[in-house]
């Protein structure tokens, strides 16, 4: 899941991702896949469900690209649904780790 943001005080850009960590990470950068993996083992070591968060910080210029590609994509009558996720993979990478949460488990199953 993800939303883009722009801080109403600086004006900054911000892309903003949650996902399991084999999701994220290929998404973060990779200098910083062992931290995300190493949280991770921790949490779950605990028993805990992980759940991994990045951003990316985007210029006007980035932003209003991606803004044009994914408006065109979610006009597309055939394949819409693959173009726009080909739309977002292409801003979801080389994103900065923020860090993990983790937890608990409380479902239960009843046999």
């Amino acid at each position: 899941m993800s939303c883009l943001v722009r801080q109403q005080e600086t004006g900054r850009i911000i892309y903003y991702v949650k996902g399991a960590e084999i999701v994220m990470e290929s998404m973060i950068r990779t200098n910083q896949r062992s931290l995300l993996l190493e949280f991770c083992d921790q949490l779950a070591t605990d028993g805990l469900r992980t759940l991994a968060f990045a951003q990316k910080v985007l210029t006007q210029e980035e932003c209003d690209t991606f803004l044009a590609e994914h408006a065109k994509c979610a006009s597309e009558v055939v394949g819409r649904e693959q173009k726009i996720q080909k739309c977002i993979k292409m801003l979801e990478q080389d994103m900065n780790f923020l860090g993990v949460s983790g937890v608990e488990d409380k479902l239960q199953v009843n046999v």
